[in-house]
């Protein structure tokens, strides 16, 4: 059952404590802060929450999921159109880089206190795993679309991945991959509407052009690929057929173009 006040306080509590890790003073003059992805931070706190007790709170595993994850957002940054190699300061690149390091390192330093390296042995796997994927992605490596979306799956879900298998919870899995790619799809498409440069889109294009697909028919195969992982949570499991689930799966779908949004958006 989800305890919904237990949940957000649980969110209020990580989201002060990412916030402050976040902050850093010689950084933040050069660079903007990060933003917190508020749908992956609902959907990480939903599953960690029942079983954050008194004697083992955790809070710093969120915090470290959440901080790998910004890490692999911040790399990115180097790659895209955010910061392009021929207009942006080299220092400004060079401290994006660092920064992507630097909240990496956090999630370490976290887990440490906490005592629990075999989360972060999994964490550690899961970066290794993506990294590779989009190493892939940027050198073109990629033939078919099957093993495109193969690639961005694991990128997208990889980390969460690493999370249900470490607290055996295989059910959760499904959900995660189902919702972060409805979600992740519907960013991309919009992107690729508006033109906008993301690792995504440049692979897709790239494609497009090897196999003469036009935008439209382009935007047609991301629409199916949205319609099957949307369907997979309405039609749901043992875990997501619960009215309570539902109504949770419907409020994260709601804005799925949004990659990042308020928690108090989001009524479970």
């Amino acid at each position: 059952m989800i305890d919904v006040s237990n949940i957000l306080e649980f969110i209020e509590d990580v989201k002060e404590q990412l916030t402050n890790k976040l902050q850093h003073k010689y950084m933040k003059n050069i660079i903007s802060t990060p933003s917190i992805d508020e749908d992956k931070l609902l959907l990480l706190c939903s599953f960690l929450e029942p079983f954050s007790t008194a004697e083992k709170p955790l809070h710093a595993h969120a915090v470290s999921v959440m901080l790998v994850q910004i890490a692999l957002d911040t790399h990115d940054l180097v790659s895209t159109q955010k910061i392009p190699s021929e207009t942006a300061p080299e220092k400004e690149r060079q401290l994006t880089v660092i920064a992507g390091d630097y909240y990496s390192g956090l999630y370490y330093f976290l887990l440490s206190q906490a005592g629990d390296i075999m989360f972060i042995q999994r964490l550690a796997t899961a970066i290794k795993k993506t990294n590779i994927s989009k190493m892939f992605l940027y050198r073109n490596e990629v033939k078919t679309l099957e093993e495109m979306i193969d690639h961005f799956t694991l990128i997208e879900t990889a980390v969460f991945t690493a999370l249900t298998e470490y607290f055996e919870q295989p059910k959760w899995t499904k959900l995660f991959l189902n919702v972060l790619l409805t979600k992740r799809f519907s960013y991309e498409k919009q992107c690729l509407l508006n033109d906008e440069k993301t690792l995504f889109t440049e692979t897709f294009k790239k494609y497009m052009k090897r196999n003469s697909i036009n935008k439209r028919e382009g935007i047609a195969m991301l629409d199916s690929y949205i319609e099957t992982n949307r369907n997979a949570l309405i039609d749901g499991d043992e875990l997501t057929k619960s009215e309570e689930m539902k109504k949770y799966i419907k409020s994260l779908l709601i804005h799925e173009t949004s990659m990042g949004r308020r928690v108090n958006d989001a009524r479970i």
